[in-house]
């Protein structure tokens, strides 16, 4: 099992949402960079690094810190939050991202993944859903 400590970013700071909601959001003052590096101390592999203000925007905009953060640290840096074309994706790999994970754009635009997958590689594109369990029926959930 690989456990993926996370880190939500919001207006350049740490942040985190309650039960995913982005109109209940707590801003930390913590580095970002700063974090990650804790994470890395700690022993992490990985750091799993989502931009919120990208994923409610539909396009990534914590770039520059992205690239702070992958200056700052040697763990693996996956990230999320936003990525939707193609240049969304080699800007975040160009800064140092390992990995990218998409949620919604493979409801949306399954060719689209496809292709992404064929450009980039299963290693450095992933997918993730949310999964609400109502009773006991699953249901999904895109971020």
């Amino acid at each position: 099992m690989i456990v993926y400590p996370a880190l939500d970013l919001m207006d350049g700071c740490c942040g985190r949402l309650a039960q995913g909601r982005l109109g209940d959001a707590t801003s930390f003052l913590l580095d970002p960079a700063e974090a990650v590096l804790g994470f890395e101390q700690a022993g992490a592999d990985w750091a799993h690094v989502v931009d919120l203000d990208g994923a409610r925007d539909g396009a990534p905009r914590q770039h520059g810190l992205l690239c702070d953060i992958a200056l700052s640290v040697s763990v693996a840096l996956q990230v999320a939050g936003g990525f939707r074309e193609v240049e969304h994706f080699n800007g975040a790999f160009d800064a140092g991202a390992d990995r990218i994970v998409v949620g919604s754009l493979p409801l949306t635009d399954p060719e689209k993944v496809l292709a992404l997958l064929d450009r980039f590689g299963p290693e450095r594109i992933a997918i993730a859903v949310d999964i609400v369990m109502a009773g006991k029926t699953p249901k999904v959930a895109a971020d």
